[in-house]
């Protein structure tokens, strides 16, 4: 029976030490299917890392002869010291154990390669790639240390020994999907999509069955005709992925959280209908997200909302921020009123200071304006009766996913993933500088507004752009959960991850 916490690769396989290769090879496909990366990346990790010493003759050899060996009980001892180390991400402190067992037994080509995975998952690849291609060198038929030694040439953006290093690998590990998948990694980072689909498609076929545990595969997919701009085939890989979705909704709930981090790039491209595309069917799956379509804004009643989102807005009112403009909700009411009770008077002096009778038709046409005039400041004095009980008033801020837009009691929230463009313009009368116009493309729709004060324009600009940038890397990180905008969270969100540098090159560790 499989113990994926053990220390042991046999252990974890759950097979016996005199397994021979197609039993190896079953139990890592059973299991596989069990822990899939997708929702189980650890469980799977480990039974990667058993399979591929396992399924090598020279790895297994090398492991049988001290692994875990009960007649070198100390070194058996210091590798699962050293792979305790790796498994809670002390590599550095694996690496130590590790550097001190190699120099006393540098034949030990596991070990070898264990110190390589440290440099590896340290990102000192220069290091890791020393140590694998020493491993190559002496073991030019095993696979797993080919396919590390591209790994490290890869994050290294050595693109062409890195692809000939993962062509090789699959060559020497037929049955391994890995190979594949890391090759197209590759191709896709050299926006050579064509053939990182033709590997992708090699990696989905490879064991004959098309089903969940080539889930990664398909993403890769997706983002491979979202990089080649092919709308076409964005809908016919989704189309294809349908037949492989899991009936569990907590699975259909992690396909769907996965797509909506795939839409993240193509707001960031500025490309809201493919990325609209994907959070569509992230809503298909997930009802919880409603429509899954991303609106260009959209405007509630506050009283709608949660006690919570009213309780945020209404302290948001008087929290010192750097993002917020207050405006003067009683200014227009005000202005009106001091402009309509002197015409009131003044056409009501016209009437009847006596001078001489009106006719009906003049009653009449005064009688109207004056009802207008007072119907106008009716709606000034109930503006500012509104504005005296509202606890919101009004002001402009940016919340973690929307530029919000407060007026008594509505909110326009402006989705930061359509932002595509910021637009200043400073202003000057008679050569001195008066203001800064503010212009914000949203998709097909535009937000305008004034600043006074060029630095402050600039630097309220420069931290819009930045809290998008966050939104849509956590949002490609799967640390946000998009919700259907009508969900609206009042609490501001903290918003934690970063979006790798290379993530396609991440996925290995």
């Amino acid at each position: 029976m499989s113990n994926v916490h053990s220390k042991n690769f046999y252990e974890i396989l759950g097979i016996e030490r005199g397994a021979d290769a197609r039993t190896v090879k079953k139990a890592y496909f059973t299991l596989v299917r069990r822990y899939p990366p997708e929702t189980a990346p650890k469980e799977f990790q480990k039974i990667r890392e058993a399979y591929e010493v396992l399924s090598n003759d020279d790895s297994r050899r090398d492991y049988d002869s001290v692994g875990f060996n009960t007649n070198d009980g100390e070194t058996s001892s210091r590798l699962a010291d050293a792979m305790a180390a790796m498994d809670g991400g002390r590599f550095s402190d694996a690496r130590l154990i590790l550097a001190a067992l190699v120099k006393e037994q540098p034949s030990l080509a596991f070990a070898r390669d264990l110190l390589g995975l440290t440099w590896l998952r340290d990102k000192m690849y220069p290091n890791a790639m020393a140590v694998f291609s020493g491993l190559v060198k002496e073991h030019p038929d095993n696979g797993a240390y080919v396919l590390h030694l591209g790994y490290s040439q890869h994050a290294q953006q050595l693109f062409a020994e890195a692809e000939a290093s993962f062509r090789a690998a699959a060559q020497r590990s037929r049955e391994d999907v890995r190979p594949l998948t890391a090759l197209a990694d590759c191709l896709m980072d050299q926006r050579k999509w064509d053939e990182a689909l033709q590997a992708l498609d090699a990696a989905i076929n490879l064991d004959g069955a098309v089903d969940f545990r080539d889930f990664a595969l398909f993403t890769r997919k997706l983002e491979a005709e979202a990089g080649r701009n092919n709308p076409a085939g964005l809908k016919a890989v989704l189309e294809a992925l349908k037949a492989i979705y899991p009936p569990d909704e907590a699975g259909r709930r992690f396909v769907a959280n996965r797509l909506a981090a795939l839409a993240a790039p193509l707001f960031a491209q500025k490309r809201p209908d493919e990325a609209n595309l994907l959070m569509r069917e992230a809503a298909a799956l997930d009802p919880r997200r409603a429509t899954g379509q991303m609106p260009t804004s959209f405007t509630l009643e506050i009283d709608s909302l949660p006690e919570t989102s009213k309780q945020w807005l209404a302290a948001e009112r008087t929290r010192p921020s750097p993002m917020k403009m207050v405006g003067s909700p009683r200014a227009g009411a005000i202005a009106a009123l001091v402009l309509l009770v002197p015409l009131i008077a003044l056409i009501l002096w016209g009437a009847f200071d006596g001078r001489r009778p009106l006719s009906p038709g003049e009653l009449a046409a005064f009688g109207a304006s004056v009802l207008v005039l007072l119907l106008c400041a009716t709606w000034a004095v109930l503006r500012l009766i509104d504005v005296a009980r509202s606890p919101y008033h009004r002001y402009t801020t940016v919340h973690p996913f929307y530029l919000l837009q407060v007026d008594l009691d509505t909110v326009t929230a402006w989705p930061l993933t359509n932002l595509h463009d910021v637009r200043l313009t400073h202003h000057y009368t008679n050569g001195a500088y008066s203001t800064t116009n503010v212009h914000l493309v949203f998709a097909k729709r535009t937000f305008n507004t004034s600043i006074h004060g060029k630095e402050k324009a600039v630097a309220w600009a420069d931290q819009l752009l930045a809290a998008r940038r966050r939104m849509l890397e956590a949002m490609h990180s799967g640390l946000s959960e998009e919700r259907n905008p009508g969900a609206r969270s009042g609490a501001s969100s903290s918003l934690r991850g970063r979006w790798p540098p290379s993530p396609r090159c991440s996925r290995w560790c």
